[in-house]
């Protein structure tokens, strides 16, 4: 289950050059996030690093004519006076990870600034190539995105589908389906703390 909105075939095209040119910066690739919403306090979710303009994520998976479909990427351009700012830019492409999406904007830890959460599976080193589901966050701050950093406590194993304050209780809450493909779901209810676990889950 993924969302996405149309974005630009210009917007994508760059996106698709900065991977090509950025694939040794480390610095943070199938779905555009969510277009910019209003958060409670009038903030734009589309702005992850809190200067006033909105900014442009997506993830892209790139192909190799031997290996066919390489792990997805994520990217992020940052926007500006002037409109997207190509030079101010985060790739995040570990080897080991596949950006599955969706790509969800929201202030997961209430710090103010818009968080960028989504789903992603890690290829394993054994011969069987196992891999692990996990949600990561990727927190805004002043400076951009911060690189991923799993959910743990009852989020472990579960893949973020949606996000929304389920329980109007003023904080994020995250909707989850289980990575190994078994159908369960879970609602992962904020505030979640700093050790990126949520406050408490129910099925």
């Amino acid at each position: 289950m993924r969302s996405s909105v149309p974005v630009p075939v210009a917007a994508v095209t760059m996106s698709v050059l900065l991977l090509a040119g950025c694939s040794e910066g480390g610095h943070g690739g199938p779905k555009p996030v969510e277009g910019a919403t209003k958060g409670t306090a009038g903030a734009s979710l589309g702005d992850f690093n809190g200067d006033g303009y909105d900014d442009f994520a997506t993830a892209i998976r790139p192909t190799s004519a031997s290996r066919g479909p390489l792990p997805a990427r994520l990217a992020v351009v940052y926007g500006s006076a002037h409109g997207l700012d190509p030079r101010h830019r985060l790739v995040v492409d570990g080897a080991e990870d596949d950006y599955v999406g969706p790509l969800l904007r929201t202030d997961l830890d209430g710090d103010g600034f818009t968080d960028l959460v989504t789903a992603r599976f890690r290829h394993g080193s054994s011969p069987r190539g196992e891999r692990t589901g996990e949600t990561v966050m990727l927190r805004g701050g002043p400076h951009g995105l911060a690189a991923p950093r799993p959910l743990r406590g009852g989020a472990a194993g579960f893949l973020a589908l949606a996000v929304g304050d389920f329980d109007g209780d003023g904080t994020a809450d995250l909707l989850a389906s289980a990575a190994d493909g078994r159908g369960a779901v879970r609602v992962l209810y904020g505030p979640f703390g700093s050790k990126a676990g949520p406050a408490r889950t129910t099925p």
